[in-house]
C-alpha cells in the first residue's frame, strides 16, 4: 500500500519566492569589466560601515582540538558571564568570531585569560578587517607570559613594553599587573612569531649600566617551547600522509608529540 508523507513537498516557485524578512533583501551593482573580466569594486564606505559592526570583536582560535560551535558557545558563556550578552559567529573549524556589545567587554575578554575549552588553549585576539581568520595561516599567536623578578622601577605599562619585547610584540597585560596588586609577578599577554624562540629568561639592563635577569615562562601549563611552534604540528593535514582524507591525522599527531616529549621541547 503506497503512503503519502504527511508533509507536501515544497513548490518550487516557494524555493525563490522573496523573504519576508526585510533585512535579506540584496541590491544589483553593475559590476566593472576590465580585460574582458568582470570585476566587483565597492567604495571604501561599504568596507568601513561593515567594518564597524565588528568593530567590538575578538577572533578566537581553538588549538588542537575541533569541537562543535554549540559546545564552544556553550563554555563561553559559562566562562564569560560577567559580560553578559555576546554573538557567536563559527568562521571555520576552530575558528570563532565573537562580538560584544562594546569595548569594555571585549577588552574585559582579551585582558582576563588565558582561556582554554576543556582544557585545550583559546587563543584571542582583537579583530581586525586586515587579520587572516584561518588558523593554518597564522604566522604569530598571542600567549600569556608571566614575569619574574621584574624591578619595581620598571613595574609600569612603559617598563614592562620594553622587557616583553624581547619575546615579541606587547598586547597587554592582566587586571592584577595593571593595579599592581600583588609584585612577585607579572602577567602579560604578547603576539610570538611562529620562528621565533622561547627563552629561559630575559637579560634587562639597568640605568647604570649593570645587568639583572627577568624569569619568564609560558603562563596557563602550557608547554614550555613556543606554543606557535606546537600549533603547526597540530594543524598539519592529513593528506600530507600516506591515505590522507583531509583531516587531522591523531596517530601522527601523538607520534609526533611523543616524540617532543622525548626530545625535552614538552
Amino acid at each position: 500500500m503506497k503512503t503519502t508523507s504527511s508533509k507536501s513537498a515544497q513548490p518550487w516557485k516557494d524555493l525563490f519566492a522573496p523573504s519576508k524578512n526585510p533585512n535579506s533583501s540584496l541590491e544589483f551593482f553593475q559590476p566593472l569589466l576590465v580585460d574582458g573580466v568582470p570585476r566587483t569594486k565597492p567604495p571604501p564606505e561599504v568596507a568601513a560601515k561593515g567594518a564597524e559592526e565588528w568593530e567590538n570583536s575578538i577572533v578566537a582560535f581553538l588549538i588542537g582540538k575541533k569541537l562543535p560551535g554549540n559546545n564552544v558557545k556553550g563554555v563561553l558563556e559559562r566562562k564569560w558571564s560577567q559580560v553578559r550578552h555576546f554573538s557567536f559567529h563559527v568562521v571555520r573549524n576552530g575558528v570563532f568570531l565573537v562580538k560584544f556589545t562594546n569595548g569594555q567587554a571585549r577588552d574585559w575578554v582579551l585582558e582576563n585569560g588565558p582561556w582554554d575549552i576543556w582544557g585545550y588553549h583559546l587563543a584571542v585576539r582583537k579583530w581586525s578587517k586586515d587579520m587572516v581568520l584561518a588558523l593554518e595561516d597564522c604566522k604569530s599567536i598571542p600567549i600569556w607570559v608571566k614575569l619574574t623578578r621584574v624591578p619595581v622601577q620598571y613595574w609600569t605599562k612603559l617598563g614592562l613594553s620594553y622587557i616583553v619585547c624581547v619575546l615579541g610584540k606587547p598586547l597587554h597585560m592582566d587586571a592584577n599587573t595593571t593595579k599592581r596588586y600583588a609584585l612577585s609577578f607579572a602577567r602579560v599577554c604578547i603576539d610570538m612569531e611562529a620562528t621565533s624562540s622561547f627563552p629561559d629568561n630575559i637579560i634587562l639592563e639597568l640605568d647604570d649600566g649593570s645587568t639583572t635577569t627577568i624569569g619568564v615562562s609560558i603562563h596557563g601549563g602550557l608547554p614550555h617551547v613556543l606554543y606557535a611552534k606546537f600549533l603547526i604540528i597540530q594543524i598539519r593535514p592529513v593528506q600530507e600522509q600516506p591515505g590522507g582524507n583531509g583531516c587531522l591525522n591523531r596517530w601522527y599527531w601523538h607520534r609526533e608529540s611523543r616524540m617532543m616529549w622525548k626530545a625535552g621541547l614538552r
